[in-house]
């Protein structure tokens, strides 16, 4: 359940309006980090392992706060990686006996 979860809060952080942060993140480095997690995220085989990625997919939550919200393009990635982290756990946790 707290996968899940995780993976809501990452998702209303990508829809959430930039907030004035002051300090932005390079998309790029973002991207790179989330494509990362999310092949580690593909590749486990238990819940030890899925709930270490999962740590690793909520702590990124700030970082994706911090890119520009007006570019389209980084926007559209960025829901694209979310969209296929979600599936890996739905399907890491569908493995392990869970729904």
């Amino acid at each position: 359940m707290a996968l899940l979860r995780n993976s809501l809060l990452m998702t209303l952080a990508l829809s959430a309006a930039g907030c004035g942060n002051a300090k932005s993140a390079d998309p790029a480095e973002v991207i790179a980090k989330l494509t990362a997690i999310n092949e580690r995220t593909c590749a486990c085989k238990d819940m030890a392992c899925m709930e270490s990625t999962e740590k690793e997919h909520a702590k990124m939550q700030e970082e994706v706060r911090a890119v520009d919200k007006n570019n389209k393009e980084v926007l559209s990635k960025l829901a694209e990686l979310q969209v296929a982290h979600n599936t890996c756990v739905e399907q890491a946790m569908a493995a392990q006996g869970h729904k």
